[in-house]
């Protein structure tokens, strides 16, 4: 499975974790960015490059301009990621810096998970991805590590073992089940009968 890592305008919080996550990508992208300082050269900037200030000391190979406004950078960054091939794509930044984007994120995660085999948000606090009905999902925690699952984009029906509070029945559209969640055992299992949820796992 090819890996792609983008990496989204953020502070240099997130600076330690790429260092430790870098190289189980097979490559970088830095959407119209370089606010991270890259680990090596297995990089590339792309974007409308309306974003970078002064572009004079950055190599010009390592600089792929898309000059398309109708398109968000976190945007032509996933159809970058499907047009070369890469299965599972990594969205890394500030991703609740600003609402709107957030938001629009999420969008972009609900609009396209089923295209990838992996396709999440992350940033050095916490990990979000869509599950749906296809498959259960059996995610290792640390016992006492916060998770939330948050049904915003239809009715879903969730089960889950392994919680401080386990559901067993319906989560209704724009509803939130038990934010404050933990788990109660390293394995977490959750299985969606049917629908599709977002899962947030805590990093603190």
């Amino acid at each position: 499975m090819k890996k792609l890592l983008s990496i989204l305008p953020c502070t240099h919080e997130v600076q330690p974790l790429l260092d430790n996550i870098w190289n189980e990508y097979d490559f970088h992208l830095y959407a119209d960015n370089l606010s991270l300082k890259p680990v090596d050269e297995n990089y590339l900037i792309i974007g409308d490059m309306d974003s970078i200030d002064n572009y004079d000391n950055i190599p010009k190979n390592k600089i792929h301009p898309i000059m398309d406004q109708t398109t968000t950078d976190s945007e032509k960054t996933l159809h970058w990621a499907l047009e070369n091939g890469y299965s599972s794509l990594t969205l890394l930044g500030d991703i609740r810096s600003r609402a709107d984007h957030f938001l629009y994120n999420l969008r972009l995660l609900h609009m396209n998970y089923e295209r990838f085999l992996e396709l999440s948000l992350e940033s050095h606090e916490e990990k979000i991805f869509i599950i749906d009905d296809k498959q259960i999902h059996n995610i290792p925690l640390e016992i006492g590590q916060g998770i939330a699952l948050v049904s915003l984009f239809c009715t879903s029906h969730v089960i889950t073992q392994g919680l401080e509070y386990n559901s067993n029945g319906l989560m209704s559209n724009l509803g939130y089940y038990n934010i404050c969640n933990k788990a109660t055992h390293n394995n977490v299992r959750i299985e969606v009968k049917s629908g599709a949820i977002v899962c947030m796992i805590s990093k603190k």
